[in-house]
């Protein structure tokens, strides 16, 4: 990708939403996009196929393809760009399975403002390269683990035909042929030979290195001292018996400096000439690092999933409030203007700061890799103010009262982060109360180390079986497949929560509905 200049393929039939995407790119600053616009799905592959893009605005309903499948027909075509899909209101469910299946994100047309759509586009395109370096790296960990392993095989092997050959399996075993001790000594891997009784027999310099003693140390030393969990050395010893042979058994172990590593154990039996079990021998390798490398890999890719997400969850609420409220000046105020027209202008303003800010909180998420929290004196009466102005259209037309307490005290968090705990419960008990709906309680006490906030409905509530996992990842009530939602709103407010030190959950209200309670940490 060049650097001063983005290429940009949009995919779209829409002549209006072509246009306002042309205009949304003129406004960006000069030579930094490239837009070039096609209406079919078959012109855009043959721009593909002739030219260099960085980056596809794909809408997923064209005169010649339509539906999940244009996604996949590009994907499969040009695995290596990333693609933003561009969607409405209907079609959210469809864009979020295209971003499961590899697209970098989604944008609501019509809601796309230009430092938006920049932003989108750079993002996606560094998240891209992301997502191939990390694939590039665990590529070239798999190759690495599958030519040790075939290593090992082969010394493995090696050593248990010699055992075959010789039949020295005696309780003081010392391998003494020239051959053999080559291979012993100057194998990478750690190989020892360890009694019944755990008493080292042997062992070579890789193992005595992987352990950090000196030989004359550990032939002192019992195997089970070096058992992180002495439980392990038991289960060890039965399933070796019992089988015969152990291929990449996972053990952890303590090095001399009390370090704790990860290994994997290929042993064998070794037996005496009249078929009693002596001992074990055994190859040791050190995983520690490869374990740290996969699970670094499963974190990055854990967070670029919720960021992925979470952007779409968290602008939906702000999005919806915005597209209520003109609708609202529309269609009653579309002449003129009086003071209650002004008043949704005032609440339309303050639904797109809260967008404005939300998206720069993404920003910043994104440039360090992870959520850091900004601790401050938070006045938890003004948020609470904010959550009852941008939900008034809603509580308004479905007459629900929102309560909240007179007097509230200020707590330590992140501001943004408390916004949208409190606008994602909020906009739960919206969604899922039910017809029956009429009222939401806001409340605040204290713990002698939290600050808890509650959010109370009197809807249909939730039942056991749903409150014990609700708050993981895409869990949603299983009567409710028909409403709206993507199952990650509670997931991050048990998110946002832990990071303040607390922790969220659900009650059922004592006569009916639901009680979602969030601590806070005073620290």
């Amino acid at each position: 990708m060049n650097s001063q200049c983005i290429k940009v393929l949009l995919i779209e039939d829409n002549p209006g939403d072509t246009r306002l995407i042309k205009e949304l790119f003129s406004e960006c600053a000069p030579g930094s996009f490239e837009l070039r616009c096609v209406a079919l799905l078959s012109k855009g592959f043959a721009i593909l196929e002739s030219e260099e893009i960085d980056i596809i605005l794909l809408d997923l309903s064209l005169p010649d393809s339509q539906g999940f499948e244009t996604f996949v027909r590009v994907h499969d075509l040009t695995p290596e760009i990333p693609i933003i899909i561009l969607t409405g209101f209907d079609d959210e469910t469809l864009a979020i399975k295209a971003v499961k299946e590899g697209a970098q994100d989604y944008l609501a047309k019509g809601h796309v403002s230009r430092h938006l759509l920049a932003r989108a586009a750079r993002y996606a395109i560094e998240r891209k390269r992301t997502e191939e370096a990390l694939r590039k790296v665990r590529d070239e960990l798999e190759l690495r683990v599958q030519e040790r392993t075939a290593e090992l095989e082969i010394v493995n092997e090696e050593l248990r035909c010699e055992i075959a050959e010789r039949h020295r399996a005696e309780e003081a075993i010392l391998v003494s042929e020239e051959k053999y001790r080559c291979l012993f000594e100057e194998s990478r891997d750690s190989i020892a030979i360890i009694t019944r009784a755990g008493e080292f027999l042997d062992i070579n310099q890789a193992g005595l290195d992987m352990f950090g003693y000196t030989r004359s140390e550990l032939m002192k030393k019992n195997i089970s001292q070096l058992y992180v969990r002495q439980s392990d050395r038991k289960k060890y010893k039965e399933q070796i018996e019992r089988e015969g042979s152990l291929r990449d058994y996972a053990l952890r172990f303590l090095k001399k400096n009390g370090q704790e590593m990860d290994c994997v154990l290929t042993s064998t039996l070794k037996y005496s000439k009249d078929g009693n079990i002596l001992g074990y021998q055994g190859i040791f390798r050190d995983v520690t690092e490869q374990k740290q490398m996969e699970e670094a890999l499963q974190k990055s890719s854990e967070k670029i999933k919720l960021f992925a997400y979470s952007v779409s969850h968290d602008l939906k609420s702000p999005a919806i409030s915005v597209y209520g409220l003109t609708k609202l000046l529309y269609k009653q105020y579309n002449e003129s203007l009086d003071g209650k027209g002004q008043t949704y202008c005032e609440q339309i303003l303050k639904s797109s700061e809260q967008l404005v800010a939300l998206v720069e909180k993404i920003n910043l998420y994104i440039s360090t890799k992870e959520v850091s929290l900004l601790l401050e004196r938070v006045n938890l009466e003004r948020v609470l103010q904010i959550i009852k102005d941008e939900f008034s259209t809603r509580f308004s037309i479905r007459s629900i009262r929102c309560i909240v307490p007179d007097a509230l005290p200020e707590i330590k968090a992140d501001r943004l982060a408390l916004l949208r705990i409190l606008r994602n419960l909020v906009d739960n008990a919206l969604k899922y109360g039910g017809e029956d709906l009429s009222k939401i309680v806001i409340g605040c006490e204290e713990s002698s180390l939290h600050h808890i906030i509650s959010v109370r409905d009197d809807g249909i509530g939730i039942g056991s079986e749903d409150s014990e996992n609700i708050f993981d990842l895409f869990q949603r009530k299983g009567e409710v497949k028909d409403i709206e939602g993507s199952g990650l709103g509670l997931a991050i407010v048990k998110e946002i929560s832990e990071q303040h030190g607390g922790s969220a959950w659900v009650q059922p209200a004592p006569e009916k509905g639901s009680i979602f309670y969030v601590s806070i940490s005073k620290r």
